[in-house]
């Protein structure tokens, strides 16, 4: 960094610093202030190290073949009527190059671009297996007892996924205790039954086999965190390449002037001021949580199988693809606009700088403003969309704790009005996952 020949020079690691800050201040917001009881840390630096490492390669990795399929599908496509059309089809694609290069855009925007995105991001959250998030990986016994019946309504005591609750009571005729040498005896003079394993109930043993005692709204919560998570760390090295690599960072100069020029520098805070105030992949991100609440945590018996990759993605790659569309489109008009400019010119730009003010290829403010605008309605319908579907399924989660409370197994008062203790009566260890096959309306 303090090399003077270096080409990442002390100004640059300025920046880089501040690519890192912006990402970690979004983390901040929406973890460490609002979210901090319902996703551990632990957590949320695995999804955002996730999103940061597997997720940008991976999106680049495939957008660029992708794109490489699509330019030798269109380079055959327009050969084979180039052979058949000869001068009409260059005329008329010469004629049409601002409209034809305008769909090939669109196309890279939603179906290359914000897809292939959106995808891997989904795909890294679902890859990366934490105990906060177990409910989503299928591996959480309490979820599958209540899915395990025999005959009466009642769970199977010995199915697999019950196995660890049955061992941890305390055998009906005796008492283990356990040595420090290791071994076992019986006390109370009893043995133990034949076919019955019995082990020793321990705090230490079994602490990671405690109830979530998280409400729905809080499991949903920690799902919205997880992925922002991975968006922001996918946002964050995204930002990396654009600022460093796509944005012409490389050291200029002549002979042994090697230092950066100042304009560069300005470009690359540029480009990170513009890509920081609109966090387009964070708000997609929460887009896409909202379906994924809805498939594993409102009502997974019903949702589960009607919920698929295709719905949970869809209003994320509306909202990306449409972001990207405009900016693609802008450039599009501008690089076209400086080809007739400079058709217009026999290939070179007037030296007359009044010449130049009255016949500028495109009005620089114009155009600028109407991408901003532009983004910004965009971002907008997206903030409006996620506030209103948050609110409606906030709603619903809400009706959920309550159906899952009125319908808790609570203990009965005895007969001599005394409540139960754990020694006359046996409270339940996990609370039931509604189904829903009553009529939550009579809350």
């Amino acid at each position: 960094v303090m090399n003077p020949l270096a080409s990442f020079s002390f100004n640059d690691g300025i920046v880089l610093i501040a690519t890192f800050f912006q990402s970690f201040v979004v983390i901040y917001f929406v973890h460490w202030i609002f979210h901090k009881s319902d996703l551990s840390f632990d957590a949320v630096v695995k999804f955002f190290t996730a999103g940061f490492v597997i997720a940008t390669p991976t999106a680049f990795l495939i957008e660029g073949i992708l794109v490489n399929i699509m330019l030798g599908f269109v380079y055959v496509l327009y050969s084979g009527f180039e052979l058949f059309g000869g001068e009409d089809f260059d005329q008329w694609v010469s004629n049409n190059n601002r409209t034809l290069w305008i769909i090939s855009e669109l196309i890279n925007a939603f179906l290359f671009s914000a897809l292939t995105e959106e995808l891997c991001k989904y795909y890294t959250f679902r890859c990366i297996e934490h105990p906060d998030l177990i409910f989503l990986t299928g591996l959480d016994r309490e979820a599958q007892a209540v899915s395990a019946k025999d005959g009466g309504g009642e769970k199977y005591a010995y199915s697999s996924h019950n196995v660890s609750d049955f061992n941890r009571q305390s055998p009906a005729h005796g008492r283990v205790s356990e040595h420090r040498g290791g071994s076992k005896s019986f006390e109370d003079g009893d043995s133990p039954q034949e076919g019955v394993i019995h082990r020793v109930d321990t705090t230490e043993e079994f602490f990671e086999d405690d109830t979530d005692v998280r409400t729905h709204r809080e499991r949903a919560a920690a799902v919205t965190t997880a992925m922002i998570s991975v968006a922001v760390g996918y946002a964050c090295a995204e930002n990396f390449i654009y600022v460093f690599i796509f944005g012409d960072s490389s050291a200029e100069g002549q002979g042994d002037d090697l230092e950066r020029d100042d304009s560069h520098l300005i470009e690359e805070w540029i480009i990170l001021f513009v890509r920081s105030i609109f966090p387009v992949h964070a708000l997609a991100a929460a887009m896409q949580s909202i379906n994924v609440i809805r498939k594993f945590i409102e009502n997974p018996e019903k949702n589960g199988h009607n919920i698929g990759v295709g719905r949970i993605v869809l209003p994320a790659l509306i909202l990306h693809g449409s972001f990207d569309a405009i900016l693609m489109v802008v450039n599009v008009y501008v690089e076209t606009a400086w080809e007739d400019y400079l058709r217009r010119h026999g290939g070179s730009i007037p030296d007359d700088d009044e010449v130049l003010e009255w016949d500028e290829p495109y009005d620089p403010l114009a155009v600028n403003l109407a991408a901003w605008v532009g983004i910004i309605i965009v971002m907008l319908c997206g903030i409006i969309l996620y506030v209103r579907e948050n609110r409606l399924q906030r709603n619903r989660l809400v009706v959920l704790e309550q159906w899952t409370r009125a319908n808790m197994e609570l203990p009965h008062v005895g007969t001599d009005g005394s409540l139960p203790t754990a020694e006359t009566s046996e409270i339940p260890r996990t609370i039931p996952t509604p189904s829903f096959t009553r009529d939550v309306s009579v809350l």
